[in-house]
């Protein structure tokens, strides 16, 4: 993701996000040097990842596909990536929240190999609904196998 695609990823997130972020939101994340911020275009900007990597852990914080585009393979293909990216960051761990009611992105992550791992009640609002937490451990840490 570059500047120039900062546009197009906040129209896309009005679309398909129901909390999306504003536009310093996103500024902000373009300027965090460790992380993750990926774009998928098929013409246009159909689907972008961001997450913030640190200490061996990552987090990402939003993936969203074009409503229109949905359905693709276009999120699971943002995610690998995403994922193959953090390993090469040395990340081993990697966390997100879902809502509970998006049943749509929560069989994206466990197909990915997220397991649940906790939940926040009443964390999202409008409207109101439960974060699922997830978690992927994308790399055994190289001490721990030397150990076994």
């Amino acid at each position: 993701m570059v500047v120039e695609d900062l546009a197009a990823v906040i129209r896309l997130a009005d679309q398909s996000m129901l909390n999306a972020w504003n536009s310093g939101q996103f500024a902000t994340e373009m300027n965090i040097s460790s992380g993750l911020r990926l774009v998928a275009e098929r013409g246009v900007v159909c689907g972008y990842i961001i997450g913030r990597a640190t200490a061996g852990e990552a987090e990402i914080l939003q993936l969203a596909v074009l409503p229109s585009r949905q359905r693709q393979g276009i999120g699971s293909k943002l995610l690998a990536q995403g994922l193959r990216s953090l390993s090469r960051q040395r990340v081993r761990t990697c966390y997100l929240e879902v809502r509970r009611q998006n049943t749509g992105a929560f069989l994206l992550y466990r197909q990915a190999g997220f397991r649940r791992v906790g939940m926040r009640e009443n964390y999202y609002r409008h409207p109101v609904d439960d974060a699922v937490i997830m978690q992927k451990i994308i790399a055994e840490d190289r001490n721990d196998a030397d150990n076994s």
